[in-house]
């Protein structure tokens, strides 16, 4: 193919563009075409088939990403429940204890809250 086209360039009459298109025409494209599209079907099959395999591997990764995430969510709590212990023996001024204790109101809420939706999607 490459010789063709090199003779293509330098041709200067008809018969050399003659005998390229010749040479074209004993090459058939078609059936180059029609593998070449047979391949790009295994090549798309392949992938998808490759894809599907990726899955076991990403639950794996997401377990223990979660896994993880539950050690720090109870490391967290571990804290708070220190931060409560502290407050209770803590004594500030009014303002103080009183955004503390708001403080601890808010995170708790969030905490109940968080606790729920992981109940919710242990359910599923």
């Amino acid at each position: 193919m490459k010789e063709l086209v090199l003779n293509y360039k330098k041709a200067t009459d008809n018969q050399i563009c003659a005998q390229f298109l010749d040479g074209l025409k004993k090459l058939n494209t078609n059936d180059l075409l029609d593998k070449a599209h047979d391949v790009n079907d295994t090549a798309l099959s392949i992938v998808k088939e490759i894809d599907d395999c990726q899955i076991p591997v990403n639950i794996k990764l997401r377990g223990k990403q979660l896994e993880i995430l539950q050690e720090k969510i109870d490391e967290f709590n571990l804290e708070f429940k220190d931060l409560k212990q502290g407050d209770a023996a803590f004594e500030g001024n009014k303002e103080s204890e009183s955004k503390i204790k708001d403080l601890i109101a808010s995170i708790t809420a969030l905490l109940k809250t968080v606790e729920s939706e992981k109940r919710d999607h242990n359910k599923v």
